[in-house]
């Protein structure tokens, strides 16, 4: 991606059971989720990018989950 024209779409966390104190000791997991692209509504084409991160406690529990979207628009023509 250009980061000339990214933006930040959106971000979210969730959270899962009981809440995460100080020393709690938390695995974390990064993927990226597909890349998908929408025709902008004044032109252009818009690739979206979803990163999901997954905290997870010793006992294999997920305790929260954060999702951020970037968005790249098309470079000027």
């Amino acid at each position: 991606m250009d980061l000339r024209y990214v933006l930040h779409g959106e971000q979210e966390f969730r959270f899962y059971g009981e809440p995460i104190r100080a020393g709690d000791q938390l695995r974390v997991s990064v993927w990226i989720e597909p890349v998908t692209e929408k025709q902008g509504r004044r032109g252009g084409t818009m690739r979206f990018g979803r990163v999901v991160t997954d905290f997870v406690d010793a006992a294999g529990a997920v305790r929260a989950r954060a999702r951020s979207t970037t968005i790249e628009t098309e470079l000027p023509q």
